[in-house]
């Protein structure tokens, strides 16, 4: 079990992302939601089944962030502007009273676009040395070819 452990600690930082994310779609399908009946609400239930799902949804969006932190420093691209208040927020976790700042909404399109902009940005160089190197290679084998019949 031990050797289990330390594979999945060596697995990409997406799949472990990936699993983080559905352990928290599992913990979510756990969470307990009451009737809605004047007995439940008198017994604090509702208030319970919201602090629950505040907490997860605080800790799934943490995690998101640090997703698109991650693949945005594998890319050596900037963060969105951490302080503009349309794209950063800060979250506090219930459970351990800690304040963390996460993306909003349009602070997560804004990360979408910079990866995707960067991604096109590497895409477009490969592009354009596979186009040169596929050309050389063309002349090469034309010059050989010309070669072989004239020579």
């Amino acid at each position: 079990m031990e050797l289990r452990e330390k594979l999945k600690a060596l697995r990409p930082a997406s799949s472990i992302f990936r699993d983080k994310l559905r352990e928290l779609d599992e913990l979510e399908t756990k969470i307990y939601r009451p009737p809605n009946t004047q007995e439940a609400h008198d017994h604090g239930l509702h208030h319970n089944f919201y602090c629950e799902i505040s907490d997860l949804i605080q800790d799934r969006r943490m995690l998101i962030t640090k997703n698109y932190r991650r693949q945005i420093e594998g890319l050596s691209m900037p963060m969105p502007d951490p302080a503009d208040p349309k794209l950063w927020e800060d979250v506090e976790n219930g459970i351990t009273q800690q304040s963390e700042r996460c993306l909003t909404m349009a602070g997560e399109h804004a990360a979408i676009s910079i990866i995707r902009e960067a991604r096109k940005y590497r895409r477009d160089a490969i592009t354009a040395w596979c186009t040169a190197l596929t050309g050389l290679g063309g002349a090469v084998i034309g010059v050989l070819s010309m070669l072989k019949v004239f020579g």
